[in-house]
C-alpha cells in the first residue's frame, strides 16, 4: 500500500512540557478524576450480561452463571493477574462482563483494547510494562503484548494484526516495512520513511513516527533544559530511528549534526532538514546515539563523546553498553522509550497518559519485577 494523505504532526503534550520543566516524572494532578471519568465512560459501553438472568433466589441475589461463563471469568482473572499484576499490587478484574470478554479474546469491543509491539527481537522490550501501566492508570481495559515478526514478513502478518489489535508499536527491523504498508503517514513518518506507531483501524492502516518526540524528550532531560531551541545536538547513525530523531529535534528548534559510517547515508539524512549538517566532532550540547550495541567507534568519535556534556544511548538495559565502553556516564534510552510511548498512547486513545505511572513500571521491571 502506498502512503496517501498526511496525518497531523505530533507535538509534545503538557505532560512532556511539565517533565522538561521539573526534570522528573512528578505531577499527578487530575489523574484520579481521569480514571473515574474513563471508568464511567467505559461502563456505559459495556454490553448486557452474558448467561441467564440474575436469580433472586440465589444466596447473594446475584447472577447464576453458566459453566462456560464461570470458567471464562476465572481464566480472565488469572490473565489479569499474570499480565497486569505487580508485587504488592495484585490486579483482578471485578466486573464479570469484562472478565468474560477478556477470556474470549475479543479485541473489538469497546471495553477491551489490545495493543502490541512487533519486531525481531522483542522479548527484551519494556513496552508491555510501560503501556500496561498507562492502561491501568487511565482505567482502560486492555493488554499489551510482544509479537516477534522477522524482517521481510510483515506484509504476511498485517491482516492478522488488524484482526486482533487496535494498534501497535514497531521496532527494529520493521519500521521501513511498516511505513510502506500504511495507507496514510504523518509528516515525520513520511519524511523518515519509517513508522513506529500503527493505528490498525481495518481496512486502513495509519502510521506515525514518534521516535523524534522521544528523542527530543530524552535530550531535554539529559541536557537539563526545557527548550531545545538553538542547541547543537549530534545524532549517531543514519537508520530509521536516527532519521526520525533528526526530524524531531529539528522540529523542536535544535540544530542536528549527523555522523554515520557511510557518506551517502549521512548525505541522505542531512537532506531531510535544512537545519542539519554533518558532524565533524566539534563541540556540541548533547549527543544521541542510535548505534547498535557493540558498534565499533573510531578513536576521534570516542574522544568527542567523552568530552560531550550529555550523551544519550537509545539502547537500554543490557543492550546499553556505550557508557561502559566510554568510561563515562551515559543516559540510557529509557527517556526516549517513555517519550515515544506517551506519544503513541495519545494517538491510540486521544488522552494524556500518566507518565509517572509509566516510569514507575519501568523502574519496577528493571528491578526484577513483572509488570
Amino acid at each position: 500500500m502506498a502512503a496517501a494523505g498526511a496525518l497531523p504532526r505530533l507535538a509534545l503534550g503538557p505532560a512532556f512540557e511539565q517533565l522538561s520543566r521539573t526534570g522528573g516524572y512528578g505531577g499527578a494532578g487530575g489523574r484520579y478524576r481521569l480514571r473515574r471519568q474513563r471508568a464511567q465512560a467505559l461502563a456505559r459501553c459495556l454490553p448486557a450480561r452474558a448467561g441467564p438472568a440474575p436469580d433472586p433466589r440465589s444466596a447473594h441475589g446475584g447472577h447464576r452463571r453458566s459453566a462456560l461463563y464461570r470458567r471464562s471469568g476465572r481464566k480472565a482473572l488469572r490473565h489479569a493477574h499474570d499480565s497486569n499484576g505487580a508485587a504488592g499490587e495484585t490486579r483482578f478484574c471485578h466486573d464479570p462482563r469484562v472478565a468474560f470478554l477478556r477470556a474470549l479474546g475479543d479485541a473489538g469491543t469497546p471495553d477491551v483494547r489490545r495493543l502490541c509491539v512487533i519486531g525481531d527481537p522483542v522479548a527484551h522490550s519494556l513496552s508491555p510494562a510501560i503501556h500496561r501501566a498507562a492502561l491501568r492508570a487511565a482505567a482502560i481495559e486492555g493488554d499489551y503484548e510482544t509479537v516477534r515478526i522477522p524482517a521481510g514478513t510483515l506484509h504476511e502478518r498485517i491482516a492478522a494484526l488488524q484482526a486482533r489489535y487496535v494498534g501497535c508499536n514497531v521496532t527494529t527491523p520493521l519500521k521501513e516495512e511498516a511505513a510502506a504498508l500504511c495507507d496514510r503517514l504523518d509528516e515525520a513518518a513520511g519524511a523518515a520513511g519509517a513508522a513506529n506507531t500503527l493505528l490498525l483501524s481495518a481496512p486502513r492502516v495509519e502510521g506515525w513516527n514518534t521516535d523524534g518526540e522521544g528523542a527530543a524528550f530524552a535530550l531535554a532531560q539529559a541536557c537539563g533544559v526545557a527548550d531545545l531551541r538553538g542547541l547543537h545536538v549530534a545524532v549517531l547513525g543514519t537508520g530509521p530511528a536516527a532519521r526520525a530523531a533528526l526530524l524531531g529535534l529539528a522540529a523542536h528548534g535544535a540544530l542536528p549534526l549527523v555522523w554515520g559510517r557511510r557518506r551517502d547515508g549521512v548525505a541522505a539524512a542531512v537532506a531531510l532538514s535544512r537545519a542539519a549538517q554533518p558532524w565533524d566532532f566539534g563541540a556540541v550540547d548533547g549527543v544521541l546515539s542510535t548505534l547498535p550495541p557493540g558498534a565499533e567507534l573510531p578513536a576521534d568519535l570516542e574522544e568527542a563523546l567523552r568530552g560531550s556534556p550529555a550523551v544519550v544511548d537509545a539502547n537500554y538495559g543490557a543492550r546499553a553498553d556505550l557508557g561502559e565502553r566510554l568510561g563515562r556516564h551515559v543516559f540510557e534510552g529509557l527517556g526516549m522509550l517513555i517519550g515515544q510511548a506517551a506519544a503513541s498512547f495519545r494517538i491510540w486513545f486521544g488522552i494524556e497518559p500518566d507518565i509517572e505511572a509509566m516510569a514507575r513500571a519501568v523502574n519496577f521491571r528493571l528491578r526484577g519485577g513483572v509488570a
